[in-house]
């Protein structure tokens, strides 16, 4: 077997069976003492330890791959969550919606420096929009006024002659209650007149108005009020009614050969509040009501006043409805010549428009 197995190496190895079993053997010869050891190691051994050390290795690889996995996904969401935060917020910004912010997270320096950076542009597009709306706003506040100073000192003229030919005829009781009537008119024409102010108080302020001039022209002119008590708590622009009433009278009185009566009428459409004002002389032609129509159209693209020959004071109301309350409400017209014109007033009644016009008049009226 020595020779068979040495061939005269010092060293041989290989694989063999004794006694039934197989085994790996190794064969060294002494050069010193010329003895030969002879080394058998059980097959079924080493396999068993091979299979032990590969299944240590593959738990080794697999916890390995898990925690690696885990450390990928962490690394890649403290990345892409602040930039799919921040596609969010400019998806919504893109959308019209100035208020939202980019949350705060525990991004990179660069991403937490590029959120900051952005939030405080938009903080900054805020500001400058609220700066804008407020000059619109104080530029029509400056138009307004003018045009009152314009139009109350022909009212006054007016009224006083009326009442100093009726004290004239000693008609002492309507000199009393024309002066009484004219004094709160200006009370409320002139006191915040920019405010918002329940439909209940634009109505009285109406029957005022009406009452002088009923006291001017008599039964040639007829006023309706039909506004149920549940509407008249509703808040609107000051001076956006009476202003619709005194248009009919003005221009009525001059197409109207019989009484010329006057309808303010209110009612409810879905969210919004309606409010009709109609005389039955229908005295706008269908030129002058397109020139109107016109006239708005042109605050809707440049926000300038237009003249007074197309109805300054329907626009200035309609401009100050749709500043306060969206472009989708202010006013709408239906007018069949020489017959009726109606000018109908839409305002919201309990909508994010509504709390958006009453903050917008808080913040110009922060004292009050």
């Amino acid at each position: 077997l020595d020779d068979l197995r040495l061939a005269g190496a010092s060293y041989a190895q290989g694989k063999l069976q004794w006694r039934g079993g197989d085994y790996y053997d190794a064969a060294q010869r002494s050069e010193r003492t010329g003895w030969t050891t002879w080394m058998l190691t059980p097959v079924d051994l080493i396999s068993a330890e091979t299979r032990r050390a590969g299944v240590v290795v593959l738990l080794l690889c697999a916890g390995a791959m898990l925690v690696l996995s885990a450390i990928v996904y962490v690394v890649t969401k403290r990345i892409t969550q602040p930039l799919r935060l921040m596609a969010q917020t400019m998806a919504r910004v893109e959308n019209g919606d100035l208020s939202v912010r980019v949350p705060h997270t525990t991004a990179t320096h660069e991403l937490g420096r590029l959120s900051r950076v952005f939030n405080t542009m938009l903080n900054s597009i805020e500001r400058l929009i609220t700066q804008v709306y407020e000059a619109r706003l104080r530029e029509k506040d400056a138009q307004l006024l003018a045009l009152q100073s314009q139009i109350n000192p022909h009212f006054l003229f007016n009224t006083l002659n009326s009442m100093r030919a009726l004290s004239r005829k000693g008609q002492a009781d309507t000199v009393a209650t024309m002066a009484e009537s004219l004094a709160d008119l200006f009370r409320y024409s002139m006191s915040n007149w920019n405010e918002l102010v329940p439909l209940r108080e634009e109505l009285l302020h109406i029957e005022n108005y009406v009452m002088i001039q009923r006291a001017r022209f008599g039964e040639r002119i007829r006023y309706v009020c039909a506004v149920p008590e549940e509407l008249q708590h509703v808040p609107l622009v000051k001076l956006s009614l009476q202003p619709l009433v005194e248009n009919a009278i003005t221009h009525g009185r001059e197409h109207c050969s019989d009484v010329l009566e006057i309808r303010v009428h209110a009612r409810r459409e879905g969210d919004e509040l309606a409010i009709d004002v109609t005389d039955n002389a229908g005295a706008f032609s269908p030129v002058t009501l397109a020139r109107i129509k016109a006239a708005l159209g042109q605050l809707d693209t440049d926000g300038k006043l237009p003249t007074a020959d197309v109805g300054i004071g329907i626009t200035n109301i309609d401009r100050r409805i749709k500043l306060l309350f969206g472009e989708q409400y202010g006013l709408r017209f239906k007018v069949i010549p020489d017959v009726s014109t109606t000018v109908t007033l839409h305002i919201p009644l309990h909508t994010r428009d509504r709390d958006r016009a009453e903050e917008v008049h808080a913040y110009e009226h922060p004292h009050r």
